[in-house]
């Protein structure tokens, strides 16, 4: 989807519920730090949003970029079922340099695939995670993720299966 500028500010004015992605580069002064705060409220001022309306998801590090992801007037979110995919709308933040800041609306794909990687954070840090979630990929940093969500199904789901076997066993002698 191609956007003009009037297309992703309507929708920080409509105070729907968005997503931003925020991306730094090299180029950029905030990217050696990838100071969270910096970052954010640099994205937030050159979109236009309010922080009251914000709340700062993800936060990861990488050897060519820094990704920030926060959603904003996302009343319904809930971090116990954030696992799940969602479908909301992505505004794209490149912050390439100190004077050079674009803005876009994600395309489709681009669109499908944050809000599925933001799904698979939440997913991969488990239920214990704290917002904002970061992820430090520099210097050979390897991210470890000990209790995922999904973990703690499987032990559930072998807990249940074991008491059944059990039952089951109890009365057949």
């Amino acid at each position: 989807m191609a956007s003009n500028p009037q297309d992703w500010r309507e929708l920080i004015t409509s105070r729907k519920p968005v997503r931003v992605l925020v991306i730094v580069y090299p180029g950029s002064s905030l990217f050696k730090e990838s100071n969270l705060s910096l970052i954010r409220d640099t994205a937030l001022q050159r979109i236009g949003a309010d922080e009251k309306d914000c709340k700062t998801l993800i936060l990861s590090t990488w050897t060519r970029r820094t990704a920030l992801v926060l959603d904003l007037c996302h009343t319904t979110y809930d971090f116990k079922t954030a696992h799940h995919p969602e479908s909301l709308t992505v505004i794209i933040v490149h912050i390439i340099s100190e004077t050079k800041i674009t803005v876009n609306i994600a395309r489709a794909a681009d669109r499908d695939e944050t809000n599925k990687q933001v799904a698979h954070m939440h997913e991969s840090q488990g239920f214990d995670a704290i917002l904002p979630m970061v992820e430090e990929h520099r210097n050979g940093a390897v991210p470890s993720y000990p209790n995922p969500r999904s973990l703690m199904f499987r032990k559930s789901e072998r807990a249940l299966k074991g008491q059944g076997a059990l039952s089951q066993g109890a009365g057949s002698t």
